[in-house]
């Protein structure tokens, strides 16, 4: 965006990205002062051209991207038209160049830089010792692109590649051949030349000889059908792996970086739009057939997470590295609104500017691994190199106005190290290497190899960065050797005691706090619900309000203690007011405050008369008391009511009658008890006694009770005592004679045997039938006889049945209730069930058995035949179950007796019995007729039945269809029946068929009145003259068809002497 000025300037803003505020999307630029007052600004659609004009000269602005590169640890940075900066990032040296041409393109290398300007190049020969430059040949050409190795300069043309010296004298033309399109992009790196042309080929020339010899040639679309155009390759150390950037046919960056593996001729590619990776196998490194799900590969979906709507803007293989590579990234949206997105991805514009490093690594098999991601700070310009431990970037740092027509911009060179190598950027060359193999095969998951890599690294920086990566990695092993390399007593110390904890997460959040990670250790207590350990962590790092807010919403086991903390932490630091209220809250002010603030006894004491705590105001009251302050104490006893306190003060002064009325009002108990203790005088023996009852002491009740003489009150305060209390006063009242009340103790106290025993000595039979009802197994099988044999001398035989089962006397108690006929309920038939043995016993199962059957036999005297169905069925009598089932008349269970029982005798039995009922209304019951018969396989009694449904449709419902069906059924059961002799069979179905016959003729018969009459009134004749026919068919029914065929056809005399005739018959 520009904008000129009434004072001779053009302001210009550039689109950074879409804020909140229209203006915060507008990073401001550089102010370039003209001449006169501007009239107009414009920019030129096609090219990067502003235009100005005031009323008497028209300004042609250029815009021009200022030239850098970085090879062989050397930086060049073009600060402005004519003038370069050379420097070593490395070891801070930097030298100034001027050119007198205008500078579009620069090159370097360790002894030489190249400048050019699409006409002229220059070379200068770089001199270290004297931090001097001099010229070393100059030339002319119309490349864009030139670049140097060893003594040759390497010149990109359309049409051909020109090697040639320092001086310009070409030396090789590497020329393309007809249909291979012309070189558009060139890459060289120790060694190797590599030339892209616009059909996608790649070629690979080795220049370390005197002439350069092609190694490669290949047509990366037979590997890529979809590309569309290279945009820039590279190629690592070894020139065994080139990295491929794209664009599409309208100019836009591609999304995907191609990685070509010479090696295998294999092609691999990262998409960083989505963060999908693909191998040769075409398989993802993260969905392998082996289902890995550890560490590493949850760091990697965690990478490819962040890898969203972005595009590669420029790639670096490290310089010594042969796996390492990095790229610089921008988010889609950004370069869509630079103009260089067209199309549908110009839509994707997600209101955010990202600008990204991405390290990663290309493994041997071709598998590419994001090793990580980080964002590029404000200032940052660009990515211009890698040379580890450091990413090396070009930074902005203000602008300055060269003159009227020119403002150059001062970019400086800065190295940033790549994450597993922070602190290391001034160690050896061997420890960076292990390092790097480190961080190589701990990004492919090998921990071993990894492990081994960096036993020979010295420097406490590396193992303390190493120590803070095995909190990412999870490693605790690896941290341990690393904590032991950095003398971290501590820390070790602190990460072997952290092994108790089950979580995994919390051993590692220990690791990180150790290593003030105090932020990562949060996270991982946060993400395991450690938040006891989160609470000690905020506490220990001083965030007291973060750890009460964890107490109450997530650790409330742990909130008061929380609080106690902070408390002594607020004192500590001289915070009274604060300690005060956090003692309080941690429910620990009754003793905390008071010795926080003893030696300021004004302020404790109006702390203790502004609270209403009632326990301080007892600690003060007692204070006082010991300072000899009585009246102050009263005061403070009452406010507190303490009663028994200020009972024992007003017997201390000998107010013995306040003493009472206070205790008799108050009803405190321990005041009750302290005024009953000083009762001495055997005139206040009821006295004492009423106090010692309103306290609840009834042992010290009944002491004086007895002494005094006074047995009603004794029994009265022994029923409210303990039961030892209660054996002893039943002894006093047994030894002298009180039989009854002694007797009523024992049975309250629990000794129910002396207390029925005594009942039988003393004759007190009333309270034995009370006492029989607690009667329980554990009693004495004797006692529990002798009670059954009372019961049963004076009638009571339902009790004497109950005691008999008490003392496990089943017979004798069934044999009971025989005799005297006493009703047996399901209650009492489950009491004398006796439960099933746990082991195999047949002599237990056999008298348990036996019982039930009795028990069952019973049941079935007294017409209780569901109960008796169940006990033969406990029994295993399932036949004789079934009977007393038949008896009860209850369908329901009959039915679901039956169906569990599975037995054919069963069926047959409710099958014939199911016939005695109403079964022509209730279908259902005529289907388990049907039913049962067939599980049973009593087909005879299935035939027979179906013979009677026939009958009955033909009698009352002279439905003959029907009784055809019914018929059939009878004749294909009885032809199936195995019981019954053959003859008999034969006989059944003979019968049947007959029967079907005359019954089919009869039909046959009606069927003819609607068509041919007289042929109909033959075969009513004929079925007459049989003599059989009434054993199929009513004869009735064969005279009604012929008077209602006669009187149709108005022969009525015919008809009523058939009439008279099956009348007379």
């Amino acid at each position: 965006l520009a904008a000129g000025t009434n004072n001779q300037k053009i302001v210009l803003w550039k689109y950074v990205y879409a804020g909140s505020e229209p203006q915060d999307a507008w990073e401001p630029l550089t102010t370039i002062q003209l001449s006169g007052c501007i009239a107009e600004v414009g920019f030129c659609k096609k090219r990067d051209i502003l235009s100005a004009n005031n009323s008497t000269t028209v300004y042609i602005l250029k815009q021009h991207v200022m030239s850098t590169h970085y090879n062989q640890e050397m930086a060049v940075v073009q600060v402005s038209a004519h003038e370069l900066s050379i420097s070593s990032p490395a070891t801070d040296s930097n030298l100034k160049m001027r050119s007198d041409i205008q500078i579009k393109g620069a090159f370097v290398t360790r002894e030489h830089v190249v400048v050019w300007d699409g006409d002229k190049v220059l070379v200068f020969e770089i001199i270290h010792g004297k931090s001097h430059i001099r010229p070393a040949g100059s030339f002319s050409s119309k490349s864009r692109n030139i670049m140097l190795f060893d003594q040759s300069a390497f010149i990109l043309l359309p049409e051909v590649i020109q090697i040639t010296t320092l001086q310009g004298t070409v030396k090789q033309n590497l020329k393309l051949s007809e249909g291979e399109g012309e070189y558009i992009a060139m890459f060289v790196e120790n060694g190797f030349l590599l030339a892209a042309t616009g059909k996608n080929i790649i070629r690979i020339w080795n220049v370390t000889r005197r002439e350069a010899k092609l190694l490669h040639n290949k047509k990366i679309s037979d590997l890529f059908p979809t590309i569309e155009q290279i945009q820039s390759i590279k190629c690592n150390t070894t020139g065994n792996k080139v990295s491929i950037t794209m664009q599409t046919k309208e100019g836009y960056p591609d999304s995907k970086m191609l990685i070509w593996n010479l090696e295998n001729d294999t092609l691999a590619y990262i998409d960083f739009s989505n963060g999908v990776t693909h191998t040769p196998t075409g398989e993802s490194e993260l969905e392998r057939s082996d289902g890995q799900k550890d560490t590493v590969f949850k760091d990697q979906l965690e990478h490819i997470s962040k890898l969203r709507e972005l595009a590669p803007i420029s790639h670096f293989w490290d310089s010594k590295d042969p796996r390492m590579l990095v790229c610089e990234s921008h988010t889609l949206s950004n370069l869509a609104k630079k103009g260089k997105l067209k199309g549908r991805r110009a839509g994707n514009f997600n209101k955010t500017h990202t600008k990204m490093l991405i390290s990663m690594f290309v493994t041997s098999d071709s598998n590419i691994v994001i090793h990580d991601l980080s964002l590029m700070q404000p200032n940052d310009l660009g990515l211009i190199g890698c040379d580890v431990p450091n990413y090396i970037l070009t930074q902005k740092n203000g602008g300055v106005r060269e003159n009227a027509e020119t403002v150059t911009s001062r970019n400086d060179i800065t190295r940033r190290p790549l994450r597993d190598f922070v602190g290391m950027e001034e160690n050896d060359r061997e420890s960076i290497k292990a390092m790097s193999d480190y961080s190589f095969y701990s990004t492919v998951g090998d921990m071993d190899e990894a492990f081994r890599s960096i036993k020979l690294i010295k420097s406490q920086a590396v193992w303390e960065n190493m120590a803070r990566m095995c909190v990412k990695s999870r490693r605790l092993d690896v941290a341990a050797v690393c904590l032991g390399n950095m003398r971290h007593v501590r820390g070790a110390r602190a990460l072997r005691e952290a092994r108790n904890e089950p979580e995994k997460e919390a051993r590692v959040a220990m690791l990180a706090i150790q290593l003030n990670m105090y932020s990562e250790a949060e996270e991982l207590y946060t993400n395991c619900g450690r938040y006891d350990l989160l609470n000690k962590l905020y506490q220990a790092t001083g965030q007291w309000e973060k750890a009460i807010q964890v107490g109450e919403s997530q650790d409330r086991m742990h909130l008061k203690r929380t609080h106690f903390k902070n408390a002594q932490f607020l004192e500590s630091i001289g915070d009274i007011n604060g300690a005060i209220s956090e003692y309080e809250r941690s429910d620990t002010h009754h003793n905390e405050v008071p010795r926080m603030l003893f030696d300021d006894q004004d302020r404790l004491a109006d702390y203790i008369l502004n609270s209403k705590d009632r326990t301080l105001r007892k600690w003060w009251a007692e204070y006082l008391e010991s300072l000899g302050e009585m009246d102050s104490a009263i005061q403070f006893y009452e406010a507190a009511q303490d009663h028994m306190s200020l009972v024992r003060m007003y017997c201390y002064f000998g107010q013995f009658e306040k003493a009472r009325s206070y205790a008799e009002k108050c009803g405190d108990k321990a005041a009750c008890y302290h005024m009953a203790s000083q009762l001495f005088e055997p005139k206040d023996a009821q006295l004492a006694m009423h106090f010692y009852t309103k306290a609840k002491s009834y042992r010290n009740a009944i002491s004086i009770a007895k002494d005094a003489g006074l047995e009603a009150e004794l029994m009265t305060l022994a029923l409210l005592a303990r039961p030892t209390d209660m054996l002893g006063v039943a002894r006093y009242f047994e030894s002298r004679g009180h039989h009854e009340k002694a007797a009523i103790l024992y049975h309250k106290a629990g000794n129910l045997g002396h207390a029925i025993e005594l009942c039988f000595r003393t004759q007190q039979f009333e309270a034995l039938r009370q006492m029989v009802e607690d009667l329980d197994q554990n009693t004495n099988p004797t006692l529990v006889k002798r009670c059954a044999d009372f019961f049963i001398e004076f009638g009571q035989c339902d009790k004497a049945v109950d005691l008999m089962l008490l003392g496990g006397k089943y017979l004798e108690a069934l044999d009971l209730c025989i005799k005297q006929n006493v009703y047996i309920t399901e209650e009492l038939a489950e009491r004398m069930t006796l439960s099933k043995p746990e082991q195999e016993d047949p002599s237990a199962s056999l008298n348990r058995n036996k019982i039930l059957e009795s028990v069952a036999d019973s049941c079935m005297r007294q017409q209780s035949y569901r109960l008796a169905a169940k006990k033969y069925t406990q029994a295993g009598l399932k036949t004789k179950a079934m009977k007393a089932l038949l008896k009860s008349g209850d369908v329901e269970k009959i039915i679901f007796f039956t169906n569990v029982s599975r037995q054919k005798d069963i069926y047959v039995m409710a099958a014939n019995y199911l016939q005695s009922l109403d079964w022509k209304r209730d279908s259902n019951i005529m289907k388990h007729i049907i039913l049962f018969y067939t599980k049973g396989k009593s087909f005879d009694s299935l035939a027979m039945f179906y013979e009677h449904c026939a009958q009955l449709e033909i009698d009352d419902y002279q439905n003959y269809e029907k009784a055809v069906g019914a018929l059939t059924e009878a004749l294909k059961y009885i032809s199936r029946a195995k019981n019954m002799s053959t003859q008999e069979q034969e006989g059944r179905l003979a019968l049947y068929q007959e029967r079907i016959s005359l019954i089919e003729k009869y039909l046959e018969a009606r069927a003819l009145f609607q068509t041919d009459q007289e042929a109909a009134v033959t075969s009513c004749k004929h079925l007459l003259e049989n003599p059989k026919v009434d054993v199929a068919v009513k004869i009735g029914d064969v005279y009604g068809l012929l008077v209602e065929y006669y009187v149709t056809v108005g022969n009525v005399v015919t008809a009523s002497f058939n009439l008279s005739y099956h009348t007379r018959d």
